[in-house]
């Protein structure tokens, strides 16, 4: 059985992913450029595999793994359909939103990496870390891209 740490530190992971995955699903429907739709539709996918391999990995251990997204999550989907019904071109919204959530969700996978007790589940989330590392930097490229046209 995971820790009661280890599982709320797993299970936040998990929220995070369900947070990003629908973020990635909303900005794919929301987007009028197609590769950006493409991409975001790969970028939720890869969410939701890290997702439910945390979530077996919960399941594993006897825990109980996280259904839904975070709070901060859904205000965060809140904030920017506000936002992007604002602004003149919701491509480059969804590309900057997304960017600094990738940069978020990097940030918190790399403390509860620290904070882990288990080093088989430091090992998992250690390679997700790798694939949110990916996914970030391709955001962040795509951002540069775009703020370099625009100015």
């Amino acid at each position: 059985m995971l820790a009661n740490k280890d599982n709320r530190l797993v299970n936040e992971l998990i929220a995070i992913c369900h947070d990003g995955q629908r973020f990635y699903r909303q900005a794919a429907a929301e987007v009028t450029d197609s590769d950006l739709k493409s991409l975001f539709r790969e970028m939720a996918s890869i969410r939701a595999e890290i997702a439910e391999d945390l979530t077996k990995k919960v399941e594993e251990k006897g825990g109980s793994p996280e259904i839904g997204g975070s709070l901060v999550g859904k205000m965060r989907t809140v904030y920017t359909d506000v936002s992007t019904q604002l602004s003149d071109d919701a491509n480059y919204h969804f590309v900057i939103e997304l960017e600094a959530s990738e940069e978020i969700t990097l940030n918190i996978f790399r403390d509860d990496i620290r904070k882990v007790d288990s080093p088989h589940l430091a090992n998992d989330i250690a390679r997700h870390l790798a694939t949110i590392q990916v996914t970030h930097d391709r955001m962040k490229d795509i951002k540069d891209s775009l703020t370099a046209v625009k100015h």
